[in-house]
């Protein structure tokens, strides 16, 4: 069993490799060099999981099993179809081809992700319950007042959708609905009568 110091120790050297790897980081170096960087970056952190980074002879054994393990990864996971096949053109020297794919990929999601969000946008949404009663209200008395609205706003506490009409907010029965502020009422009247 790894001890808590071993542990920390082999966090702290982890962390140390990310970030000496993403501090070279650089926009202008060719896919390819990004593709030797990412193997380089994978073969080093078993190198260290394996406690052989300062063993030449055993960190070139550990390199040899974590390619071969790279190019033999048969998932029986299909969300893991595009990672298997990513690391095994990494390990396999087809590096430019890896970093196509996870490209390909994220343009993908984001297609789809693009799509699910406009389809979202476009449903209709669900009303507020109080505007909605608000709404049917003014449509009954299109010349009532704001004093008066409330009133009726107020009698019609702890029936249908109003749970109570506190000095501040007017509060619905159904929690998925926000509060309605009683200082906004002068607008929402002024909606309901423009509606009609």
């Amino acid at each position: 069993m790894t001890s808590s110091s071993d542990q920390a120790g082999y966090e702290r050297d982890l962390r140390a490799l990310h970030e000496e790897w993403l501090a070279r980081d650089d926009p202008q170096q060719s896919p390819q060099t990004l593709a030797d960087a990412a193997v380089e970056l994978i073969v080093a952190r078993e190198r260290l999981r394996a406690g052989v980074a300062d063993d030449p002879v055993l960190a070139l054994l550990v390199d040899q099993r974590t390619l071969s393990k790279m190019q033999q990864w048969d998932s029986s996971d299909p969300e893991m179809s595009t990672l298997e096949k990513v690391l095994r053109r990494l390990a396999g020297g087809r590096g430019v081809d890896a970093l196509q794919l996870i490209e390909a990929t994220i343009e993908a999601r984001k297609k789809a992700l693009s799509i699910s969000q406009s389809a979202k946008a476009k449903r209709p949404r669900r009303q507020h319950s109080i505007k909605l009663l608000i709404d049917d209200i003014v449509a009954a008395d299109p010349t009532i007042t704001e004093h008066l609205l409330l009133w009726k706003l107020k009698r019609m506490s702890g029936i249908d959708v109003i749970r109570e009409v506190t000095a501040t907010e007017i509060l619905p029965t159904d929690s998925s609905f926000s509060p309605l502020k009683v200082t906004g009422l002068k607008d929402l009247l002024s909606r309901a009568k423009k509606k009609l």
